[in-house]
């Protein structure tokens, strides 16, 4: 093998292993830390509008920290009917609460 041929082979593979890395940690951080949505309803206009993009932490319940209320919350919706796969509301009660 030529030296320079080497250097290519040897510069292509660290890209790779970058680019792995890369997927990696934005699998990890998306799966654990934080992960992007659209606000798809106008549920919390004024506050938040349609089509606002926003990012949920995940780590306050991760790490076993009750939601409160006022929080905002992101969460898979119930009702399969929906055209809306994902809310975005406003937590007015919790447990015990009326």
């Amino acid at each position: 093998m030529v030296p320079s041929q080497h250097s290519v082979l040897k510069g292509a593979f660290e890209w790779i292993v970058v680019v792995a890395i890369a997927l990696v940690a934005t699998f990890l951080i998306r799966s654990f830390v934080v992960e992007p949505f659209v606000v798809p309803t106008g549920s919390m206009e004024s506050t938040i509008e349609i089509g606002d993009q926003i990012l949920a932490q995940k780590v306050s319940l991760e790490l076993g920290q009750p939601v409160k209320q006022g929080d905002i919350v992101v969460f898979h919706n119930p009702d399969a009917t929906s055209e809306h796969d994902v809310l975005v509301k406003r937590v007015i009660a919790t447990a015990g609460q009326t």
